[in-house]
Order: C-alpha cells, then sequence, then structure tokens
C-alpha cells in the first residue's frame, strides 16, 4: 500500500494489572518474537496488560489479537488494555467487536472502554469532526466503497490532533459537545477514481478521494482536499471477487488516509 497508519500511543496512570489482582505475577511483555501461550489463560492476561502499560510497537496490534481470543476473560484484558492506551483511534476496532461479541460480560467492558476513551477525546477536543455524504463516484461498481471511505474517516481523523469525530447530530458525542460550543466541520468525500493497471503478475488499483470541508451550521465552504493510494496483487488471488472487492476497499482506504494526514492545518485552521 502507498499509505501507511502510524499510531501514537499514551498510557493510563491506571494500574490495570493490580486491578485485575494480579500485580505480583511477572510475566516478559509480548514481542513479535514471543507469541503469547494459549494455554495459560492467566499468563495472556498479565502479558496483555503489561504491554498495554509498555510503549512496545506491536502493542496495538497483539491488544487487537486478544478482542478474538477464546477465552472471555483473555477478552477482557484485551479491552481493558486498548483503553489504557489512551488512543481514540482504536474506538472503531472496539466497535466492530462489540458488534459481534457474545458475551454480555465482554461487551458491557468493550462499551465501558468505548464511553471512557471517548469522553477522554471530547476533553482534549477542540473542535468536531461530523462525516458527511460519502459518495462512489468512479465507474467501479462496489457497493462497499462508500461503508469504506466512512470507516476510513472515522478511524484515520481521529489522529487529527484536537480532532473529534461524530457520525451526525444523532451521536451521543455530538451532543455533548454542542453543550461545550466545538466548532463543527462536516466532511462530505467522493471517490473520483479507481484505475485497474494490469502487468504481467501483476493487477494494480490506484484510488484518489476528494473532501469538501462545511462549517455547521451556516454550511459555509471552507476548503478541499484530497488524497491516493495505490495497491496490488496477482491476477490468480483477484478472481475471487471478494479479494478484488478487498483490494479495492484497501486503497480507499489508504487514500482517505493519506487525504487526512495532510489536511491536519487547514481542518485546524477551518475550525477558527
Amino acid at each position: 500500500m502507498a499509505a501507511r497508519s502510524t499510531f501514537s500511543l499514551s498510557l493510563s496512570k491506571m494500574s490495570l494489572a493490580a486491578a485485575f489482582g494480579l500485580a505480583t505475577v511477572l510475566v516478559p511483555a509480548l514481542s513479535p518474537a514471543e507469541p503469547a501461550s494459549d494455554g495459560d489463560n492467566r499468563v495472556r492476561i498479565v502479558q496483555l496488560l503489561q504491554l498495554a502499560r509498555s510503549h512496545a510497537p506491536n502493542a496495538r496490534q497483539e491488544l487487537e489479537r486478544g478482542l478474538s481470543d477464546p477465552a472471555e476473560s483473555v477478552r477482557v484484558a484485551a479491552a481493558s488494555g486498548m483503553e489504557a492506551l489512551g488512543d481514540a483511534s482504536v474506538i472503531p476496532v472496539l466497535e466492530r467487536r462489540a458488534s459481534v461479541e457474545s458475551s454480555a460480560s465482554v461487551k458491557q467492558r468493550i462499551e465501558t472502554a468505548i464511553v471512557r476513551l471517548r469522553k477522554a477525546s471530547l476533553d482534549s477536543a477542540k473542535f468536531v469532526v461530523q462525516i458527511g455524504n460519502m459518495t462512489n463516484n468512479t465507474a467501479v461498481r462496489n457497493a462497499q466503497l462508500p461503508d469504506v471511505m466512512r470507516s476510513a474517516v472515522k478511524t484515520h481523523a481521529t489522529h487529527v490532533k484536537g480532532a473529534v469525530v461524530v457520525e451526525g447530530p444523532g451521536d451521543v458525542l455530538f451532543q455533548k459537545a454542542a453543550e461545550k460550543h466545538l466548532p463543527v466541520l462536516v466532511l462530505d468525500g467522493q471517490l473520483s477514481k479507481l484505475n485497474r493497471a494490469d502487468a504481467t503478475g501483476n493487477v494494480t488499483y490506484s484510488a484518489q478521494v476528494e473532501f469538501v470541508v462545511r462549517k455547521a451550521p451556516q454550511q459555509t465552504l471552507c476548503g478541499t482536499f484530497h488524497g491516493g493510494a495505490a495497491g496490488s496483487d496477482s491476477p490468480k488471488a483477484l478472481e475471487s471477487q471478494r479479494r478484488l472487492a478487498e483490494l479495492q476497499g484497501e486503497v480507499v482506504s489508504g487514500a482517505v488516509e493519506s487525504a487526512l494526514r495532510g489536511a491536519e492545518n487547514s481542518l485546524a485552521q477551518a475550525s477558527r
């Protein structure tokens, strides 16, 4: 992919290991070369909680894996760890997990983490980014692409300093932001290009997205910005319609990330 994400991890002051009654168990933090043992849930829990308090570059990746662990106690620890990271960009990950979580207790813990992370992001917010209309203006008929754009905006706009991201006026966070009289910027996006290029043994898709920024409630046009990304796979792999749709989604998401990464200053200025 042409665009890659970088994540800034901040740590909670809360001692999660102590909260689980495991502060006296000493287990090395996970590293890519040291996968967690699935045979001992207690060890796995401590590993995840210690990892959440570390600055390890693989912390988020391992905690996301923990959300899908077969053991409920491990999934609870992973949700607690993701809250401890203090990074609002994990909220979409937690929301997706909550939508498929079968355990009521685990789902409750995930939802608590979401609420606390959203509150923390609101406390430090300078303005609101509201996700507006997302449209596919290309000839590629993939009905999932507007939703891919919305999800990507929701994920990557959380990295914009001072921004709190909301779905719309019905969002509880939107209402709380209104109580603080935070300025609201609405982002309308369009997928303007999604081109395919075939080469020997390789197929590449390149995407370009464009965004219009409006300031609510006056709907004043504040500016535009754009971004692009590309990705490739083998012709054989793309014979699968599922993989083809995945690749298209990946490059569109990368284009959105690229656009938002370059728009931080413009959004901050537009909010004033």
